[in-house]
């Protein structure tokens, strides 16, 4: 992940994410995923959206992973 700001076009995502076109606009239409921003007729998203995505993607599925385990001390 990068902490420079940087436009992407949609391929680029697709490359960072690993999710097909369809999926992608399939959860910015449910509120899931960052929309892109229009410059022209292209659609361009925002790298910092795109990795606090991922950081969230990662959280979520952690903070199912120890629910119900006692942990031993």
């Amino acid at each position: 992940m990068t902490s420079q700001v940087r436009l992407l076009p949609l391929r680029e995502v697709r490359r960072i994410v690993g999710l097909s076109p369809a999926t992608i606009y399939r959860q910015i239409a449910a509120g899931d995923f960052p929309a892109p921003c229009k410059q022209g007729t292209r659609s361009l998203w925002v790298s910092t959206e795109i990795d606090a995505w991922i950081a969230a993607v990662i959280t979520a599925r952690n903070m199912g992973r120890d629910m119900g385990q006692s942990k031993s001390a």
